[in-house]
């Protein structure tokens, strides 16, 4: 699935306030957070949810106030509730990391030098 797909489909339906999270078409950091925090409300409080948080999201600049600000998002989102165990949660996680996958085998094409497109 393409980072198309997932915006359209995925993102969409579990946490639409993600779109303004996302700054590239690259978004691998903001797939690998979805993995790992796949519902849209955490058990977490903001300080235990930024300390699990802060390795996914890479160099960013102010990491603490966009930690901050996706986990108020995430509180307040009107994605559709899912467990954590539930077969949607554990779909949403399979496309992602089948995302990430190919992610991975672009950035190894490309390391190659081989162009993509005509």
């Amino acid at each position: 699935m393409s980072g198309i797909g997932l915006r359209n489909h995925y993102f969409v339906l579990y946490f639409p306030e993600v779109e303004r999270f996302i700054r590239s078409s690259y978004v691998d950091w903001l797939v690998e957070f979805c993995v790992t925090f796949p519902r849209r409300r955490s058990s977490l409080s903001p300080q235990q949810f930024t300390e699990q948080a802060w390795k996914l999201i890479g160099r960013k600049v102010n990491e603490t106030a966009l930690l901050a600000e996706i986990y108020a998002t995430a509180q307040r989102s009107i994605g559709v509730p899912a467990e954590l165990d539930s077969s949607a949660v554990a779909m949403f996680r399979l496309v992602l990391e089948e995302y990430l996958e190919l992610s991975r085998l672009r950035d190894t094409i490309a390391s190659r030098g081989i162009r993509f497109g005509g």
